[in-house]
């Protein structure tokens, strides 16, 4: 060793790395082997990981829950220093080493399946009992050991990170153990400087393994203790997954809100003490304070609006539908793929002659009539013939709205536009696919069955769409016609109508006046031939 102190590197007692969240489940150690720094120092990385329980609370709320991580990532900050294009790496293995990580890789992936987000919890619910179960019963299986981790469950991809995991069941054990994959440079010998390491997670990173509802804490506790009484499994598995949520964004930073830091780890140097020492920790926390007004928020929704609670506070339906079980599709569910003028009609017709072919509606009233009808519970079909489900002697009119109100996919189409009227017809189709598991080929089709509800939710309640705007004029115009349409709302308003022959007749371009409605010089001109402008 050289006995010039000023070239000598020193890890500095002084500097305190931030609490973690739980050394059991995530953590991480820096260190390096020499003290010298004339030609700089090899770094080593180690990161351990594992299950462990912790607290999430907040106001008048707080639940225990075990936690473990599916896949992290690790960077390094050089401070004052640099790391040398001719890196060490010790990526040696023995094969004793990658039977293990093949046995481990093969117990991870059968205990992870479908286990993030099912808010297992203590009393009863199927859970990771179960899956490990499993996982011994089909142990021997040598294809599944083939497909598991065969060298190792990390990869340094870049100077600068490395990331652990391929973000299925969970890391376990000393997933890195003493990889010297840094030389380090200090910028100048006489200064301190240093790496700083952050272990961070994504929230589809996160496994939320076992909610302990023995545990639930607060009025709002209280509420979430209930939910997980009933049997509704979906609801319980959304709102697990809101806890996964706001637990992420409890350990984020301001700066960076898609990453929750676990660890901290900082590795500095001085050139003034002779002999290393360690860095000290903080005390792991062992908590997330977490947002409960969102919970309750969540609690407090009316069934079967959950997920649309989650949307609002910013959670994808690409999320939704990756993270929880599919909903169980439901078959004959209204689309309302016919007019509402056009269906009212054909019902008001059924009414009066209380059953009737379906082939002779069909002529007198164009379009899916019968199917919508059906669908609403409103009539029943047998042998081609059309009966009403129940006689009654109420006005038709009345049953008919009453009906088509409270169909699920008119009320989910209703709440979106309650919360935003400039919604458009992409996120009535996205919140189908995730409330009721519907499956829709091509965006056409989307935007179709998005149109389609939007003009029925419109016609039920005015108001619902801003009457100023290009969308709720051609909205409100289709929701009056009787003409049997699967595309969009018709531009040809009577506001647009009236525009377009002020514009021709003032001499204004087709261009311009194309733009004053929002439409293509095509559709202008097409009115010109098929007598709409007549």
């Amino acid at each position: 060793m050289n006995t010039d102190n000023s070239n000598e590197l020193v890890v500095d007692d002084e500097v305190v790395s931030p609490s973690p969240l739980d050394p059991l489940i995530a953590s991480l150690t820096l260190r390096t082997k020499t003290n010298n720094v004339t030609e700089g120092y090899d770094l080593s990385l180690s990161a351990f990981f594992g299950a462990e329980r912790i607290l999430l609370t907040g106001e008048d709320f707080s639940v225990e829950v075990d936690v473990s991580i599916a896949k992290a990532k690790i960077e390094l900050d050089f401070i004052r220093c640099r790391p040398s294009a001719l890196e060490t790496n010790n990526e040696v293995f023995s094969d004793e080493w990658k039977i293990e990580q093949q046995l481990i890789g093969a117990h991870n992936k059968k205990r992870g399946v479908n286990m993030m987000l099912k808010a297992v919890v203590s009393n009863g619910l199927k859970g990771s009992g179960q899956a490990e179960s499993d996982y011994e019963s089909s142990k021997s299986n040598s294809a599944e050991l083939k497909a598991s981790r065969t060298i190792k469950n990390w990869q340094k991809v870049n100077k600068n990170t490395v990331v652990v995991g391929r973000g299925e069941g969970q890391l376990d054990g000393n997933e890195i153990y003493d990889f010297e994959g840094w030389k380090v440079i200090p910028d100048n010998s006489s200064e301190a400087s240093g790496v700083r390491a952050t272990l961070s997670v994504r929230e589809n990173w996160i496994n939320l393994i076992q909610i302990h509802s023995d545990s639930f804490m607060g009025s709002i506790g209280k509420k979430a203790n209930d939910l997980l009484k009933t049997k509704d499994e979906r609801s319980q598995q959304l709102f697990g997954f809101l806890l996964r949520h706001l637990a992420a964004k409890g350990l984020s930073k301001p700066n960076n809100p898609t990453e929750a830091i676990l660890d901290v780890e900082y590795f500095v140097v001085r050139p003034d003490i002779e002999n290393a020492t360690s860095i000290n920790s903080a005390p792991s926390t062992g908590s997330v304070f977490l947002d409960s007004t969102a919970i309750d928020e969540y609690l407090n929704s009316s069934p079967g609006a959950e997920v649309e609670t989650l949307v609002s506070m910013g959670i994808t339906h690409q999320d939704i539908r990756e993270y929880t079980d599919k909903p169980k599709r439901k078959s004959g569910l209204f689309m309302g793929m016919s007019s509402p003028v056009a269906a009212l009609d054909a019902y008001k017709i059924i009414c009066k002659r209380k059953s009737m072919p379906r082939s002779e509606l069909e002529k007198s009233v164009k379009g899916r009539t019968a199917q919508d009808l059906t669908n609403l519970a409103l009539i029943k079909t047998k042998n081609n013939m059309l009966y009403l489900s129940s006689d009654h002697d109420r006005d038709p009119e009345d049953v008919f709205r009453y009906a088509a109100a409270r169909a699920p996919t008119v009320m989910t189409t209703r709440a979106i536009l309650v919360n935003d009227p400039s919604a458009s017809n992409m996120d009535v189709a996205e919140m189908l696919i995730t409330k009721f598991g519907k499956k829709y080929s091509t965006d056409a089709s989307k935007i179709r069955v998005g149109n389609t509800l939007m003009r029925w939710a419109r016609w039920l309640e005015p108001h619902l769409i801003d009457p100023n705007s290009v969308e709720g004029a051609k909205l409100k115009a289709s929701a009056l016609d009787k003409k049997y349409t699967l595309g969009p709302p018709s531009m040809a308003t009577p506001e647009n109508v009236a525009i377009v022959k002020a514009g021709l007749a003032a001499g204004d371009s087709i261009r311009n006046i194309a733009k004053k409605i929002g439409s293509s010089t095509q559709t202008i001109t097409r009115w010109k031939k098929d007598g709409t402008l007549d």
